[in-house]
């Protein structure tokens, strides 16, 4: 292990730990703190605007976590949609500014930049090229493919045309790094694709780990009061959903499964907002079993991580997700899955029992699934413990960012000429136009 070392972590799209301990870190920010915690110097580069609350996190430039983690903000102008000309602005606006706070800065050890931003990778990549620095690309979701989705079938073709530059961008990016990383296998080898070579021994999968969070009595007491004030009776078997109410979600299934369970005491209860979040509501209206809670704090789910029977992962039918955090989320309280994800999603419960598939286009399959689960005690028992299991043995955070920063040390030690062997036919220079 390295005494110490300057680590840059380059994502944007995460919730910040900025002095609030409600906050609920993801992979970034529990890496960073496992990072600190063995004595390394961190820069997280980061956006000012909150992509879930559609805000600003600060006006500031710059702030230092309580454990000594630096965050440097990136400028971007907000956007009130996912897929807009508003948002791909705020890209290339906090990418030029990122471009331009670099050039004062210290050349780190190692970067690890999340993939996308498209804009933000391929400048981290150039970066690492031009300081002789290693950069390993952490693939976290498939741009620009995803945006194929949004574009009616027909006009596909003019679609691909339209996504060319940052295609090309995408594939310059993959091809300069020393290392791709993925949150499944699915996602690395989509990445090995855009960097046009092999896998090789730096490249990897860190599954996205989950921090489990405990809490007194007096906080739950509290915390449940609150939510059952807005519709959530514990009282009955909860079917939970959360994550961002957005166009790969798809819960008008689920809602349609609840009006076919309106003869059995199950509750399905939808944490979370988004754009789709009042078509979503208007379809629910007269749905007694339905209830939406709004974004939830991290001690409210706690709770909700208590409470619930089932965790649900609705997907809409061409999601591209492989293992979301969402399984990670219901895996570290044992609860059975019910997801309508196919392929990598589909193979993992059924290889580790701890859930069910559903047909995204089929509500009765969901409902067929559901009644199954909660009334079979002894299958929804088996599936419980498999998920606490795994969770323990593969996922909890401490788990993962433990193997993440070992990894990182590492890569940081051998630099970039450890794995100029395997990648010499890496483009020369990270070109979008290659």
């Amino acid at each position: 292990r390295l005494s110490a070392m300057l680590v840059w972590l380059v994502t944007v799209g995460e919730p910040l730990p900025l002095g609030d301990d409600e906050v609920r870190l993801l992979r970034t920010g529990q890496l960073a703190a496992a990072l600190r915690r063995r004595g390394h110097d961190v820069i997280w580069w980061t956006s000012r605007f909150d992509h879930y609350h559609k805000a600003y996190f600060t006006s500031e430039g710059e702030g230092t976590l309580a454990d000594g983690t630096r965050m440097i903000f990136l400028a971007g102008r907000p956007y009130a949609r996912n897929v807009s000309l508003a948002r791909i602005a705020n890209h290339r606006e906090i990418d030029r500014d990122f471009r331009r706070r670099t050039a004062g800065e210290a050349l780190p050890d190692v970067i690890c930049c999340s993939f996308p931003t498209i804009e933000l990778s391929l400048t981290s990549v150039r970066f690492a090229r031009a300081g002789n620095r290693p950069i390993a690309l952490d693939v976290r979701d498939l741009w620009p493919d995803i945006f194929l989705q949004a574009v009616p079938a027909p006009l596909r073709p003019l679609g691909r045309l339209a996504l060319a530059p940052l295609a090309r961008s995408a594939r310059a990016a993959f091809r300069g790094a020393t290392a791709v990383l993925g949150t499944s296998e699915g996602y690395l080898d989509w990445g090995l694709r855009q960097a046009g070579r092999p896998r090789h021994r730096f490249d990897a999968v860190f599954p996205l780990g989950y921090e489990r969070r405990t809490y007194g009595a007096d906080v739950l007491e509290v915390v449940g009061r609150s939510l059952r004030a807005r519709g959530v009776d514990p009282a009955r078997p909860m079917v939970w959903f959360i994550g961002s109410f957005g166009r790969t979600y798809d819960l008008g299934p689920a809602i349609a499964a609840a009006r076919a369970l309106a003869d059995t005491p199950c509750q399905l209860v939808l944490s979370g907002a988004g754009e789709r979040e009042d078509e979503w509501r208007e379809v629910a209206r007269d749905e007694p079993n339905v209830v939406f809670t709004g974004w939830l704090n991290a001690s409210e789910i706690g709770w909700m991580l208590q409470h619930a029977s089932v965790g649900l992962a609705a997907y809409a039918s061409d999601a591209p997700q492989g293992l979301p955090n969402k399984y990670f989320e219901y895996l570290a309280a044992g609860l059975p899955i019910v997801s309508s994800l196919r392929g990598e999603g589909e193979a993992f419960l059924v290889d580790h029992g701890c859930g069910v598939t559903y047909d995204a286009l089929d509500p009765s399959t969901l409902a067929e699934a559901l009644r199954y689960l909660l009334g079979d005690r002894d299958a929804h028992a088996r599936m419980a413990a498999s998920s606490r299991r795994l969770f323990d043995a593969h996922f909890a955070s401490e788990v993962v960012n433990a193997r993440f920063a070992d990894y990182l040390e590492r890569l940081a030690a051998e630099g970039p000429a450890g794995s100029a062997a395997v990648a010499s036919s890496a483009v020369a220079s990270a070109n979008p136009s290659s």
